[in-house]
């Protein structure tokens, strides 16, 4: 067990994670149940909504089943978080990064990467306007939703750049 844990932190630090959580992320690990219970509920309410299933009860129980299932993933993740949040704090790791955050030192995210990131963004937001778009009459096309992605990919990076640069 101790070597996939050296593995996963070796993975971790490779990826890059060197910044301390945020008051979200915080607020969530530690409220691992409500944050499971939330999340299957408005999942499966939205799934009965896209389904408009609300006088079926085999949609029903369908939602039912699904949000259970992702509520459980997200207790899951949740507590994986607040163990990882714990670790961090016994090795000492939480605090050099809160004073690499403080005096800014943290390494900036490489090119590559970025480019990379905002590719997978792009491809992930575009399949999400294929399977959606007849939901909100949009026409299923390629050229649409690929766009539409770019469109949202865009904002995306743009308000992230705002957010650096108004806490710089």
């Amino acid at each position: 067990m101790r070597a996939w844990v050296k593995a996963l932190l070796a993975v971790d630090r490779r990826l890059g994670t060197g910044e301390p959580p945020t008051r979200v992320e915080v607020a969530v690990a530690r409220h691992s149940v409500r944050s499971g219970v939330v999340f299957g509920s408005v999942l499966g309410l939205g799934f009965v909504w896209a389904l408009s299933g609300f006088g079926d009860p085999g949609v029903w129980v369908q939602a039912v089943l699904l949000g259970a299932v992702m509520g459980f993933f997200v207790w899951g993740a949740c507590r994986l978080a607040r163990w990882q949040h714990e670790y961090d704090a016994r090795t000492g790791r939480l605090e050099e990064a809160r004073q690499a955050a403080v005096r800014g030192s943290a390494e900036p995210i490489s090119p590559t990467r970025a480019v990379l990131l905002s590719l997978g963004v792009w491809v992930i937001s575009s399949g999400v306007y294929w399977v959606i778009g007849p939901l909100i009459n949009i026409p299923r096309s390629l050229p649409w939703c690929a766009s539409l992605g770019a469109v949202l990919t865009t904002s995306v990076i743009i308000s992230a750049w705002l957010k650096r640069r108004r806490f710089r």
